[in-house]
């Protein structure tokens, strides 16, 4: 039987299932379709939930249970005032951190050209005397040893060209321009300016200045970047390495200073007089 429906064309199964179709019972339905398809097409449409609630129902399908969601919450809470522990923690530009002692706090932010008169700025100590400036080298030598476009300093006036030092810390390099003052009777000339550039990392520190009683810490714009300009009674400085340990015997206490960054950059000019003196050295380094 299965060979001869095989052998058949498609003509001849169609004739033999037509014949066939006299032969079998099909039981009548016991229920009218036509009639029941047309009671139903009569039947008022189901008044739909309004616009908002079906949002909300559709929102609610997409959201974890409220165990869950309450979690959630709580997570993002404790995270966003671990953030703002740490924004308040972090107080300076990226690579330098501004730590307030007892009684020092913040002043007012002002235009890096506004009038001030600080004090002046305590003199810097000799080249060998915790300096932490690494190796004297050449622009030409430290530009090809940073992985940053070093920037240069202006001519300064009352001054001749400023020695180069590099540093291999932090990581990416560390560029010092030093300008060597006059030298009084019965003393050795010694560095007036220190300009230092290098490649910061934004989460971790590589200097620490400590500003003490009388340190005018004030927020400054420099070239569209923000800045502060730490004035008034020297604060401390000291230098961190990545594991956040302070290098030996690297603190010091450094005088009128003006960081502000670059970009990736950070800059840090320290032995103006005046903010006004140190902002027109930090506009003119480029």
């Amino acid at each position: 039987m299965a060979e001869r429906l095989l052998r058949m064309t498609e003509e001849e199964l169609g004739a033999a299932l037509a014949g066939l179709a006299a032969d079998v019972a099909f039981p009548e339905p016991s229920t009218d379709l036509v009639a029941m398809a047309g009671a139903r097409i009569r039947q008022p449409a189901p008044e739909r939930a309004p616009a908002g609630r079906r949002l909300r129902r559709w929102v609610a399908g997409l959201l974890p249970p409220r165990g869950l969601r309450r979690a959630l919450v709580i997570a993002v809470l404790i995270v966003s005032m671990a953030a703002v522990a740490a924004g308040a923690a972090y107080f300076g530009v990226r690579g330098i951190q501004i730590v307030f002692g007892n009684g020092t706090a913040p002043s007012p932010g002002v235009s890096a050209s506004g009038p001030t008169s600080p004090p002046a700025s305590p003199t810097l100590p000799s080249l060998g005397d915790r300096l932490e400036l690494g190796d004297r080298s050449t622009l030409e030598a430290a530009r090809a040893a940073v992985d940053f476009p070093l920037s240069l300093p202006p001519p300064v006036r009352g001054f001749g060209s400023p020695l180069v030092f590099l540093s291999d810390q932090p990581f990416g390099g560390r560029v010092s321009f030093v300008w060597i003052g006059a030298a009084s009777p019965g003393a050795e000339p010694g560095p007036e300016l220190l300009l230092t550039e290098f490649h910061a990392d934004p989460f971790r520190p590589f200097i620490r200045k400590i500003a003490k009683v009388g340190t005018h810490v004030t927020r400054v714009r420099v070239n569209g970047e923000t800045g502060y300009w730490l004035s008034g009674v020297a604060h401390e400085l000291d230098y961190v390495d990545q594991d956040g340990t302070h290098f030996n015997d690297s603190s010091r206490l450094a005088g009128n200073t003006l960081i502000w960054t670059r970009g990736e950059m950070t800059l840090r000019l320290e032995g103006s007089r005046t903010l006004l003196e140190a902002a027109a050295i930090a506009r003119a380094t480029r």
